[in-house]
């Protein structure tokens, strides 16, 4: 038995598809429009077993960390994903460790966000991280009218609406690439990459529901009013970042205030 660990491969996409297919049970459309911004030669890692892809990982490059100190490289750790045959080997965690290794060798800091809490003990442990960021959910119920237009616009213009409205906070400049993403697959849910008065918002619909995945705002009520009357809903729920302990959503390995904006993940 030989195992490999290496950077993906443009002629691994056939192998990655199905492999991300049958992991997360996205759309060969889905899956194709992450490759059209991140390409596996560009932002994929892969554990080949006899010549075979057993698991795999994307480090998505690109955005940066802004803090009074400067700026950092950061790369978001996203899709780790093994075969369900060959689950119980330690695959993942041997994908992890090459891709801390390289980042390590870079002075990049690296961030996920698990696709669920029970998973954070994994990461947590594998990464080495030692930091986790919080976020908290707020429910909204609609009570009004607002005049705040709602507005969908391209990732540079939501990229630079973030930028104003985070200032000097500790936070990530995301990469148009991610945020392209992020926009193709809010749209998929029936949500967009949304300006809302002055501010900006990301938000997609799940099961009749307004789900507002990031909102900065300076009026957050009433830019929640105006949101849940563009998309005729009746109420709503709010993720922001918390300055207390509260849900986990991210861990980090590498030098960040515990009071960084990680802003948006993709889901």
């Amino acid at each position: 038995m030989s195992i490999l660990i290496e950077r993906a491969e443009n002629a691994d996409q056939p192998e990655l598809h199905r492999l991300w297919e049958a992991v997360f049970g996205d759309s060969p459309e889905t899956v194709q429009s992450f490759f059209d911004r991140f390409p596996p030669e560009a932002a994929g890692w892969v554990l080949r077993e006899d010549d075979q892809i057993r698991a795999m990982a994307y480090l998505l490059p690109g955005s940066w960390l802004l803090t009074e100190d400067g700026m950092q490289a950061v790369g978001y750790v996203y899709a780790v994903a093994t075969d369900p045959e060959s689950r119980g080997r330690g695959y993942a965690g041997q994908l992890m460790r090459a891709m801390m290794d390289f980042a390590d060798q870079r002075s990049l800091l690296l961030y996920t966000r698990p696709a669920e809490e029970s998973l954070f003990p994994w990461y947590d442990h594998r990464m080495e991280a030692g930091s986790v960021g919080y976020m908290e959910e707020i429910e909204f119920a609609k009570s009004g009218a607002s005049d705040l237009p709602v507005v969908p616009v391209e990732a540079l213009t939501y990229q630079a609406l973030r930028e104003t409205q985070l200032g000097a906070k500790p936070h990530l400049l995301l990469s148009e690439a991610l945020l392209r993403v992020q926009k193709q697959y809010l749209i998929e849910a029936g949500g967009d990459l949304l300006k809302v008065g002055d501010g900006c918002c990301a938000c997609e619909m799940r099961d009749g529901r307004l789900y507002v995945l990031e909102l900065l705002a300076d009026d957050e009520k009433a830019a929640m009013e105006a949101l849940m009357q563009h998309f005729q809903a009746e109420n709503a729920l709010l993720r922001r970042v918390s300055e207390c302990a509260g849900t986990p959503v991210v861990c980090w390995r590498g030098k960040a205030p515990d009071s960084t904006n990680w802003g948006l993940f993709l889901e």
